[in-house]
């Protein structure tokens, strides 16, 4: 199907029951002129505009939003493809809410519904960080609880560390069961005494005949696994120096396996290390919902006790009935729950799924205050949290099947094509442990020379005068054929652009035929070599910039995006984890948010325009200023330090797509505040197109 059968057909399957519904389209591109002729029995008495408010335009009036009440529209449906939907939904969200005028994009979506405002009615989201100071200042000893509160793990659940340490034990003594006979072990000690890490490897040698050095090896592992995982959560670390300034006596209690000596090289390593006493339960042979409590109490002598936990359970009901007080925090995996993130928990379902979601969960959720005030939506202040909780994910699922890619084909090497492959060259390259099947190389691209070096005749100019092109006659020519400025002519208004442009012919052939020698050289300095087969990478493409090298360079190809859109004219080999068959279609939410990706992925240079010769690359005038570049630098580190800890946990494979894609999409308003992050909100420019835009129009 192409795009042309999409669109009709994705408007009269989704829109035909309510056909008589008085409509406006947005929108007054060509694919609007699809619709109107395909579907000339629908209600549309007028369309809308970004720019124009008024005129005609394929036979129906252009108005503004402002007059649809009093023309008793009620629905609007915007035709434009899905990275420019949201674009145009903010524009007329709130008018549209205010006048009960609902919005859909052509897919059927009720985009009002979709992206309305979450209200959760959850009395822990009035819970602040001064509560809990509060609370702090009225006793005289200060109790925590250890793990989600204090501390907390980077994968999802506990258990989700078994799976990385198995891998660990077989490296290092062979093949083993280990969660299966972990999980037995302390699972048969339950029923006495609170087993301790020891007796439950005492155990597990009982049950399996390994020997006691086998034994200790293993729980080496297992202990320096978990400290490996294990980071504080903010604010209720804050609480803990707060507590130590005010000089209140300071405890730790907790139900654990560990022993006080490992739970103290925990704290350690999290900066905690001033406090009474570790009452761990491994230790006592009780539990909180037992008598661990009353040691406490024993301990701290006739003194007021606060105790500080996650476990509604263990740690207020039981403080509660050993005539403690305490403070509920809630674990982060409680706060997900909490919000509409909470779909993502139906990908709980491999190490790999559960490890990216933990790892996020820690990064959004760390805060036990976080939802503090915000209906249940995290506020992102940090344009890195915002990268490793939600970008990191995508980019570490496509490193993952890229290298698999490589590993299972025959290959001459990997063309990172610029920009978008600047940082994926340097994660690439960043996994040392690694076998490397091919070599790769950083490799100068853009729509500028691929464009010119496609040009052979006069048809071909034709063809990229109709690419759009927001500038004048003139820009045209200095900007999308790259003419200098004695090469073009004067433009006369009684001429066509097409006139204009095919008067420079022969200017525009000469310039193509001399960026192709180039290219050419470039590429064989590069080690690039005709005949050869390599991988191109791409993020969201149809295979121009592939189709372009591969008859430059007469290489062979095959290419390896996130997103492709399918295009039978080309004739190429694509890979991708996202195949679509139009721009218009909304199938996952990297289709509308690529080119944030585009802004993050991206090189320090500007793009490239040409080459002056076969040694010097001549790029677009950089528009970005220091500021947005430190912002890119600090996304950039923090996918690479997501990714240098996913790898470093020996996981087998990436997330999910569709797991990583719903990551992706919680930058989204209606899952979390990311519109303040300067990122969002400063302008960038597309040379080619000569348009500008933010990606808080297309993102939030």
């Amino acid at each position: 199907m192409n795009e042309r059968e999409f669109l009709i057909n994705s408007f009269r399957s989704n829109f035909e029951e309510t056909k008589n519904v008085k409509t406006a389209i947005y929108g007054i591109s060509a694919n609007t002129q699809i619709v109107l002729e395909a579907c000339p029995d629908f209600n549309i008495p007028v369309l809308l505009d970004g720019c124009l408010k008024e005129g005609l335009m394929y036979g129906k009036p252009i108005t503004d939003v402002s007059k649809l009440p009093e023309m008793e529209i009620g629905r609007i449906i915007i035709v434009a493809r899905a990275a420019s939907v949201k674009i145009v939904l903010n524009r007329i969200y709130d008018f549209c809410v205010e006048n009960r005028i609902s919005v859909h994009d052509i897919n059927g979506v009720d985009l009002i519904q979709k992206y309305q405002t979450i209200d959760v009615d959850d009395p822990y989201f009035e819970v602040s960080y001064e509560d809990l100071l509060a609370e702090i200042e009225k006793h005289d000893v200060i109790s925590f609880d250890i793990f989600d509160t204090v501390l907390m793990r980077l994968v999802y659940e506990p258990t989700d560390a078994f799976p990385i340490i198995e891998k660990r034990v077989r490296e290092a003594i062979g093949e083993f069961p280990y969660v299966r006979e972990r999980a037995k072990a302390e699972l048969e000690l339950l029923s006495g005494p609170y087993p301790s890490l020891d007796a439950i490897y005492t155990r597990l040698c009982a049950n399996t005949g390994i020997s006691a050095q086998t034994a200790d090896c293993m729980k080496q592992i297992e202990f320096d696994t978990e400290c490996e995982l294990v980071i504080p959560r903010i604010g209720v670390l804050d609480a803990y120096h707060y507590s130590l300034s005010l000089g209140k006596e300071v405890y730790f209690v907790s139900d654990m396996y560990l022993c006080e000596e490992q739970l103290s090289r925990m704290l350690k390593k999290c900066g905690i290390t001033e406090y009474k006493e570790i009452i761990v339960s491994s230790t006592f042979g009780t539990m909180k919902s037992q008598k661990l409590f009353d040691v406490l109490k024993e301990k701290a002598g006739h003194k007021s006790i606060l105790h500080i936990g996650d476990n509604e359970y263990a740690d207020i009901e039981c403080a509660k009935r050993a005539s403690l007080d305490s403070f509920y925090v809630a674990s982060a995996r409680q706060m997900l729950e909490k919000t509409s993130f909470r779909p993502v928990c139906k990908y709980l379902n491999s190490p790999e799924n559960k490890l990216a979601i933990g790892m996020m969960i820690a990064e959004v959720f760390n805060n036990p205050f976080a939802l503090h005030n915000t209906g249940g939506k995290p506020v992102i202040q940090d344009e890195g949290v915002m990268a490793y909780s939600y970008v990191a994910p995508y980019v570490t699922t496509y490193m993952y099947a890229l290298r698999k890619f490589a590993q299972e084909t025959s290959n001459s090497g990997i063309l990172f094509l610029a920009r978008d492959g600047y940082l994926l060259k340097q994660l690439y390259d960043s996994e040392g442990g690694r076998e490397e099947v091919v070599p790769s190389v950083y490799f100068l691209t853009s729509r500028f020379p691929c464009t010119i070096c496609n040009i052979h005749t006069r048809d071909d100019i034709i063809k990229n005068i109709k690419l759009s092109y927001d500038g004048k006659p003139e820009e045209l020519l200095k900007n999308r054929f790259l003419l200098q400025d004695e090469e073009i002519l004067p433009y006369s208004g009684g001429e066509s652009l097409e006139e204009y442009v095919l008067r420079h012919t022969d200017a525009i052939l000469e310039g193509a035929e001399r960026l192709r020698g180039y290219y050419r050289a470039y590429a064989e300095k590069l080690g690039v070599k005709s005949g050869k087969r390599y991988i191109v990478t791409d993020l969201a493409a149809s295979g121009t910039c592939q189709d372009a090298l591969t008859k430059l360079l007469d290489i062979q190809t095959v290419g390896f995006y996130f997103v492709a859109i399918e295009d039978n004219k080309k004739n190429l080999d694509i890979r991708s984890l996202r195949r679509i068959s139009s721009w218009f279609q909304k199938t996952s939410f990297i289709c509308e948010s690529y080119v944030l990706l585009e802004n993050v992925l991206t090189s320090f240079q500007p793009s490239l325009k040409t080459f002056e010769n076969e040694d010097t690359p001549i790029f677009v005038h950089e528009s970005r200023t220091q500021k947005q570049l430190d912002s890119v630098k600090t996304m950039q580190d923090a996918i690479k330090k997501y990714y240098k800890i996913y790898i470093s946990l020996e996981m087998k494979q990436g997330p999910d797509e569709d797991l990583s894609d719903m990551l992706l999409g919680f930058m989204r308003r209606e899952f979390s505040f990311c519109s303040n992050l300067d990122i969002m909100n400063v302008k960038m420019y597309d040379e080619f197109f000569k348009r500008e835009y933010s990606l808080a129009d297309i993102i939030v």
